[in-house]
């Protein structure tokens, strides 16, 4: 492995560690103190002037009230089995059942993650054992305070007088669907001591994570026109100082495209944003879509409290005297699957991308996933697609490995040079750079390869933390989950002695502080391989081991 190769590696490294901050989208600016932020998308053409949002955007939540009884409704089916309270009709929970909250961990994984946790908290730094409890399905609800709870409505102007403490009436004590294509509809029914009235529809369906929502207002004792706006909401618990690679947050979509908010940067101080088409939460690698009809609404971020975000749709209402008003959302709360989230709405799909990454990442997860259907093991798949590169790659594989070795011929006069130059660095250069003219070398030759194969590595990396194909699936042995480290930290120190041997195979370094440079590095990088994903370090090692196999024909052959 040359200089250039080791240089070209460290860049991908460290391009890595400040991936996200680089390419993914920035989110609105905030706000000064005591202001609120509006954010226009960036359109073709002009905009309508945006709406008259009230001050209080998003009307004051009213706690449920002590001494009142909040039934639960349950709706079961073969894909999710989601908890709604009369309070405010809201959202309690919604469990997806063919998705857990974490992989098993290997009982050797186990004793190596408490082995380090113990070593670490000798030497005084912070270790956490492995206790593992049972697996629970995954819980697209994060939020424990009822009042906190996703999909509650409120009237920001207060021409209508909504207190969600009043319970909602439920058409029926739960809904249960079974049968492909089965659908159903429940109604939670909201009304006041003055009369006024409102009825969210929600229809399920046996075979989606669809859903489609009705909110239709009657207001009786309304004697005059007016004009009110209905928010509805989307809670989150967060952790601002969360890590990891995969996105955890609100997104939007506009004219301008899709918007990924960081939660830190979403402050007490509301954020506008103008003309959005939908909006939702990304979690990793599911996904909450909330899609109005008509389009063009306006929403509002804030924090309340510290490690809540509500993000609201607003929509304006047209009331008349003693009538009704009708709203309608498409609703999809599941796996973040493109094919699924395009009967939404087709702009849903960015959603489900990888951002510039996206058109290596696609090809390379159908490929995946084509093999899959021959192998049942993605960790296999990974094998036969670092082959299938390899032998794409064969013809500059080999090119590059033949200029290495020849300029492993040349360290001898490279060597007798820098004795002739090592007072006149210019000329010393100048010198070796004719050496390999002559010879006719390519110095640079040995970069192409791995120039070539970066942008795999780098959608491979994006992809086993977006993509749910690959999430918990488990290879051979201690490896349970590919998208996750590998806790024994075997396939890192192996990846790591094959780049060494590769190293040792390929160096042409004459200069000994380069050459003990050079030997360090792959101690470095096992270290930075550590934490990736196990199914990433599979690939690397099976592509360094190819790499191995390939120098050590072409010097048999020489």
């Amino acid at each position: 492995m040359n200089t250039r190769l080791i240089i070209a590696f460290v860049i991908s490294i460290v391009l890595i560690m400040v991936y996200q901050n680089l390419f993914f989208k920035r989110p609105p600016v905030p706000p000064e103190k005591g202001k609120e932020a509006v954010v226009t998308p960036a359109p073709a053409e002009q905009k309508p002037q945006l709406p008259d949002v009230p001050k209080q955007a998003v009307a004051e939540k009213r706690p449920p009230r002590a001494g009142v009884v909040y039934q639960d409704v349950v709706v079961t089916t073969p894909l999710y089995t989601a908890t709604f309270t009369t309070y405010g009709g809201r959202l309690k929970s919604w469990r997806l059942k063919q998705y857990q909250d974490r992989a098993p961990m290997h009982p050797l994984g186990k004793f190596v993650q408490n082995l380090v946790a113990g070593v670490m908290g000798t030497l005084g730094f912070k270790g956490t054992k492995v206790d593992e409890g049972p697996a629970q399905l995954v819980d697209l609800v994060n939020t424990t305070a009822a009042e906190d709870a996703p999909l509650g409505i409120s009237f920001t102007r207060g021409e209508i007088g909504y207190d969600e403490a009043i319970p909602c009436i439920p058409s029926a004590a739960g809904v249960t669907l079974t049968r492909q294509g089965e659908s159903q509809t429940l109604s939670l029914r909201w009304r006041s001591p003055k009369g006024e009235q409102i009825d969210r529809r929600l229809t399920f369906y046996a075979d989606s994570y669809q859903v489609d929502m009705e909110v239709l207002i009657a207001a009786p004792a309304l004697r005059k026109a007016g004009k009110d706006t209905l928010a509805l909401e989307w809670t989150a618990a967060v952790d601002t100082g969360q890590k990891g690679t995969g996105f955890f947050g609100p997104i939007y979509y506009t004219s301008g495209g899709l918007e990924e908010v960081k939660p830190s940067k979403i402050k007490g101080e509301a954020t506008t944003v103008a003309g959005t088409e939908w909006f939702g939460f990304k979690q990793n690698y599911f996904i909450i879509l909330i899609v109005p009809s008509p389009k063009d609404t306006t929403l509002i971020m804030r924090r309340a409290p510290e490690q809540v975000v509500r993000s609201a749709q607003l929509t304006p209402l047209e009331m008349k005297p003693g009538g009704n008003a009708r709203l309608a959302y498409k609703l999809f709360l599941g796996p973040k699957i493109a094919k699924l989230l395009a009967p939404i709405t087709p702009t849903a799909t960015k959603a489900a991308g990888y951002g510039w990454l996206t058109f290596i990442a696609v090809p390379i997860l159908k490929i995946l996933t084509f093999t899959n259907g021959l192998t049942g093991n993605y960790g296999l798949d990974i094998i036969i697609l670092a082959i299938f590169l390899k032998v794409i790659f064969i013809p500059l594989t080999h090119k590059s490995q033949q200029s290495m070795k020849e300029m492993q011929q040349l360290q001898p006069e490279v060597k007798r040079l820098q004795q002739k130059y090592k007072e006149d660095k210019q000329t010393l250069n100048r010198e070796i750079m004719e050496l390999y003219k002559r010879r006719k070398v390519n110095p640079f030759g040995g970069c192409l390869p791995m120039l070539l194969q970066l942008p795999v590595f780098f959608a491979l990396y994006r992809a086993f933390y977006d993509a749910i194909e690959l999430r918990h699936s488990p290879f051979v042995f201690w490896i349970t989950d590919l998208a996750d480290k590998d806790p024994t930290y075997i396939t890192p120190l192996l990846m790591g002695a094959t780049m060494y041997f590769q190293q040792k195979m390929t160096t042409v370094s004459a200069d000994p502080a380069q050459a003990k440079m050079m030997s360090f590095m792959p101690i470095m990088f096992t270290l930075f391989f550590l934490g990736f994903p196990s199914g990433l370090v599979l690939y690397w090692l099976v592509t360094n081991v190819l790499g191995i196999a390939h120098q050590m024909y072409i010097n048999k052959k020489q």
